[in-house]
């Protein structure tokens, strides 16, 4: 807000003014005209006291600043949360370790089966047998695609975080507290 200066009229009232009226005419409640004075001479008249009764507040309160300060806190944690699942993703990708290899697999057994003995085939048999085949297990492709998309959400929602702290930022600077008269 603009500084606003006391003109005195020549009945005796004084008219508020402010800067961007240097050099015009103003009209008084007494139907007089006064002459604003340059921006030189504006200055030199008494500056005027806040209006009564003004809603225009500046500064902040409290609830500003903790608004501010946990949009901040957000940001922050969504920054970390951001760069942590990007340097996970990125090393998941690189390790290949998502790449479907189970025909590769199924491929090497093959050979090793074809290369078992009568016998060796009936002793592996009867040792599967009395074993089990043990616990059914995810392929470790499938895990690490799984870890991969928990990544991508974790991303997404750092992502969404960030926003929602740079609007609490934004709103505690356009929130301005009442005046109580």
């Amino acid at each position: 807000m603009s500084s606003q200066y006391l003109l005195p009229c020549s009945c005796g009232k004084n008219l508020r003014v402010v800067a961007a009226q240097a050099g015009e005419q103003v009209a008084c409640s007494c139907g007089k005209s006064a002459s604003v004075p340059t921006l030189r001479e504006l200055r030199k008249l008494e500056p005027a006291p806040p209006e009564a009764g003004s809603q225009a507040a500046t500064g902040w309160n409290a609830w500003n600043g903790l608004i501010f300060s946990g949009g901040a806190f957000l940001c922050l944690a969504a920054i970390i949360g951001m760069f942590y699942a990007g340097v996970m993703i990125f090393r998941i990708e690189q390790s290949g370790a998502t790449e479907d290899v189970s025909a590769v697999i199924n491929e090497e057994e093959a050979k090793r089966v074809d290369e078992l003995t009568p016998e060796m085939a009936l002793s592996l048999y009867d040792d599967m047998r009395a074993e089990g085949l043990g616990h059914k297990h995810e392929p470790y492709w499938i895990t690490y695609r799984r870890m991969a998309k928990e990544q991508q959400t974790l991303l997404i929602a750092s992502g969404i975080c960030l926003l929602a702290g740079l609007a609490g930022m934004v709103l505690s600077s356009r929130l301005r507290p009442k005046v109580v008269p």
